[in-house]
């Protein structure tokens, strides 16, 4: 017998359950040129391939899987729609790279912090640095009575990067700021920001917070923050020989 991580319930079997949805992993685990794992253990980089995307088989059972669907489906619908502007866009905040969309921000809150809890259950070494024992005990009993993750108050945010250095995958980072520490969750041309404490996100981010029942602004930019950059290739550096076609083609398009 087995222990669901999440219902705390003895099963006869848990299933294999990715930290991140499989058909975003599926977008570039063909290509040798993108990494699709990378993550900090301490001061030493790590990082390499993985051609079935970033899971664990130790955290989840059936039931439990199956509250991730919905939020995991629309995400995953709404990051295809963002990146070819297939969807109804406004300029509420009157510049082209903050966006907003008649999107459901229930239910993108609901995917970032079922993501953070996936990472937060594996024991995966890609995972570790996702580790708040007192938020997911709470995250957990909000998905488990079928409530909306949005009202437990933790601010977050969704940046879309169009530029190739972006199209690859990053195991959940945790950035601990001086006042706003925050973890990043890093999807192909996707990054979610969520606030690690009660202070919120950074100032820079928090006007384009996730807000119930209010649509959802996005950062949507071709190129990538000088910090955002600085992670990837804190994370990548042991291995940049697997990443220089994507460097090169960004130094090149300059």
């Amino acid at each position: 017998m087995h222990i669901c991580k999440m219902c705390n319930e003895s099963k006869e079997k848990l299933i294999r359950c990715h930290i991140y949805p499989e058909s975003m992993s599926r977008e570039i685990s063909g290509q040798e040129h993108l990494l699709v794992s990378a993550s900090m253990d301490g001061e030493k980089s790590m990082a390499g391939y993985a051609y079935g995307g970033i899971y664990d088989k130790e955290i989840i059972c059936a039931s439990c899987e199956s509250i991730f669907k919905e939020a995991d489906e629309y995400a995953i619908d709404f990051r295809r729609k963002v990146l070819r502007l297939e969807m109804p866009a406004s300029l509420p905040l009157k510049t082209a790279k903050l966006p907003s969309f008649p999107a459901n921000a229930e239910k993108l809150h609901k995917f970032a912090m079922q993501t953070w809890l996936r990472s937060h259950f594996s024991q995966r070494h890609e995972n570790h640095q996702i580790n708040d024992s007192k938020k997911a005990g709470l995250i957990s009993r909000t998905l488990l009575d079928r409530r909306e993750t949005i009202e437990t108050g933790t601010e977050i945010c969704f940046l879309f990067f169009t530029c190739d250095i972006s199209q690859l995958m990053m195991s959940p980072v945790y950035h601990k700021l001086p006042d706003h520490p925050l973890y990043s969750l890093w999807m192909p041309n996707m990054n979610i920001l969520i606030a690690a404490s009660e202070s919120g996100l950074p100032p820079a981010f928090s006007n384009i917070r996730l807000e119930r029942g209010k649509p959802v602004t996005v950062l949507r930019s071709r190129r990538l923050f000088e910090p955002t950059l600085n992670t990837i290739i804190d994370g990548v550096l042991p291995h940049y020989e697997k990443m220089s076609f994507l460097f090169n083609r960004r130094k090149n398009s300059k």
